[in-house]
Protein backbone atom coordinates (compact mmCIF):
# COMPACT_ATOMS: atom_id res chain seq x y z
CA UNK A 1 0.00 0.00 0.00
CA UNK A 2 2.76 2.38 0.95
CA UNK A 3 4.66 1.79 -2.59
CA UNK A 4 1.50 2.82 -4.38
CA UNK A 5 1.02 6.05 -2.21
CA UNK A 6 4.52 6.59 -2.91
CA UNK A 7 4.00 6.26 -7.07
CA UNK A 8 0.60 7.97 -6.70
CA UNK A 9 2.83 11.13 -4.94
CA UNK A 10 5.74 10.91 -7.64
CA UNK A 11 3.21 10.76 -10.52
CA UNK A 12 1.60 13.88 -9.12
CA UNK A 13 4.93 15.77 -8.52
CA UNK A 14 6.15 14.65 -11.76
CA UNK A 15 2.71 16.04 -13.97
CA UNK A 16 2.49 18.99 -11.52
CA UNK A 17 6.41 20.16 -12.50
CA UNK A 18 5.71 19.91 -16.52
CA UNK A 19 1.53 21.76 -16.03
CA UNK A 20 3.48 24.62 -14.44
CA UNK A 21 6.36 24.78 -17.02
CA UNK A 22 3.67 24.36 -19.29
CA UNK A 23 2.53 27.45 -18.24
CA UNK A 24 4.74 29.30 -18.43
CA UNK A 25 4.91 28.80 -22.21
CA UNK A 26 3.16 31.23 -24.75
CA UNK A 27 2.79 30.36 -28.46
CA UNK A 28 1.66 32.83 -30.86
CA UNK A 29 -0.20 31.94 -34.11
CA UNK A 30 -0.56 34.79 -36.65
CA UNK A 31 -2.38 34.01 -40.04
CA UNK A 32 -4.13 35.49 -42.89
CA UNK A 33 -8.16 35.43 -42.40
CA UNK A 34 -8.36 32.58 -45.44
CA UNK A 35 -9.50 29.43 -45.03
CA UNK A 36 -6.74 27.52 -46.01
CA UNK A 37 -4.44 29.54 -43.18
CA UNK A 38 -7.70 29.13 -40.68
CA UNK A 39 -7.56 25.36 -41.84
CA UNK A 40 -3.63 24.95 -40.58
CA UNK A 41 -4.59 26.98 -37.30
CA UNK A 42 -7.36 24.59 -36.76
CA UNK A 43 -5.33 21.93 -37.12
CA UNK A 44 -2.39 22.81 -35.50
CA UNK A 45 -4.84 23.57 -31.98
CA UNK A 46 -5.59 20.06 -32.32
CA UNK A 47 -1.93 18.88 -31.90
CA UNK A 48 -1.93 21.50 -28.74
CA UNK A 49 -4.88 19.80 -26.89
CA UNK A 50 -2.25 17.61 -24.85
CA UNK A 51 -0.71 20.70 -23.45
CA UNK A 52 -3.30 21.80 -20.68
CA UNK A 53 -1.49 25.03 -18.97
CA UNK A 54 0.00 26.30 -22.72
CA UNK A 55 -0.81 29.67 -23.35
CA UNK A 56 -2.29 30.24 -26.76
CA UNK A 57 -2.72 33.53 -28.27
CA UNK A 58 -3.80 33.79 -31.98
CA UNK A 59 -3.84 37.08 -34.65
CA UNK A 60 -4.99 38.30 -37.87
CA UNK A 61 -2.22 39.53 -39.61
CA UNK A 62 -4.24 42.49 -40.51
CA UNK A 63 -4.65 42.94 -37.23
CA UNK A 64 -2.73 46.46 -36.01
CA UNK A 65 -1.76 44.73 -33.20
CA UNK A 66 -0.95 41.75 -34.80
CA UNK A 67 1.43 44.61 -37.00
CA UNK A 68 3.17 45.70 -34.50
CA UNK A 69 4.23 42.55 -32.74
CA UNK A 70 5.27 41.29 -36.51
CA UNK A 71 7.69 44.48 -36.48
CA UNK A 72 8.86 43.55 -33.21
CA UNK A 73 9.67 40.00 -34.33
CA UNK A 74 10.92 41.03 -37.55
CA UNK A 75 8.17 39.57 -39.97
CA UNK A 76 7.80 42.03 -43.04
CA UNK A 77 7.62 39.53 -45.60
CA UNK A 78 4.07 37.86 -46.60
CA UNK A 79 3.38 34.64 -45.38
CA UNK A 80 0.35 32.72 -44.30
CA UNK A 81 1.11 31.35 -40.51
CA UNK A 82 3.56 32.51 -38.72
CA UNK A 83 4.09 30.66 -34.89
CA UNK A 84 6.25 32.43 -32.14
CA UNK A 85 7.00 30.03 -28.89
CA UNK A 86 8.50 32.11 -26.27
CA UNK A 87 8.87 35.27 -28.39
CA UNK A 88 10.87 32.62 -30.88
CA UNK A 89 10.14 31.30 -34.20
CA UNK A 90 13.69 29.27 -35.26
CA UNK A 91 14.38 26.11 -33.74
CA UNK A 92 16.32 23.03 -34.28
CA UNK A 93 14.45 19.32 -34.10
CA UNK A 94 16.17 16.39 -34.53
CA UNK A 95 19.12 18.30 -35.44
CA UNK A 96 17.35 19.98 -38.64
CA UNK A 97 16.93 24.18 -37.81
CA UNK A 98 13.49 25.69 -38.66
CA UNK A 99 11.82 27.91 -38.78
CA UNK A 100 7.71 27.97 -37.80
CA UNK A 101 6.66 29.99 -40.99
CA UNK A 102 4.25 29.23 -43.65
CA UNK A 103 2.20 26.12 -44.47
CA UNK A 104 3.52 22.54 -42.55
CA UNK A 105 5.43 20.61 -45.16
CA UNK A 106 3.06 18.41 -46.48
CA UNK A 107 0.16 20.70 -46.08
CA UNK A 108 0.68 23.60 -48.33
CA UNK A 109 -2.36 25.19 -49.99
CA UNK A 110 0.16 26.83 -52.19
CA UNK A 111 3.74 25.21 -52.72
CA UNK A 112 5.85 27.95 -52.69
CA UNK A 113 4.24 29.00 -49.16
CA UNK A 114 5.41 25.01 -48.01
CA UNK A 115 7.80 26.06 -44.64
CA UNK A 116 10.15 23.70 -43.37
CA UNK A 117 7.88 22.21 -40.32
CA UNK A 118 5.39 19.66 -39.47
CA UNK A 119 2.45 19.82 -36.71
CA UNK A 120 4.97 17.10 -35.25
CA UNK A 121 7.48 19.81 -34.74
CA UNK A 122 5.60 22.17 -33.42
CA UNK A 123 4.75 19.14 -30.49
CA UNK A 124 8.25 18.02 -30.10
CA UNK A 125 9.54 21.88 -29.63
CA UNK A 126 7.10 21.82 -26.61
CA UNK A 127 7.61 18.77 -25.12
CA UNK A 128 10.94 19.59 -24.82
CA UNK A 129 10.56 23.23 -23.41
CA UNK A 130 7.84 21.25 -20.85
CA UNK A 131 10.50 18.69 -19.86
CA UNK A 132 13.68 21.03 -18.93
Amino acid sequence: MKKRTLLAAAILLMTGTIAAKASSITLEIFSLSHRPAQAVVNKLEQYLVPFKNLTIKKYDFEDPKAQSLLQKYGVHSHTPVAIFINGKNTFTVKGKPMTLVNFPKGDAFVPSFEGSWRYEDVVSILRDMTQK
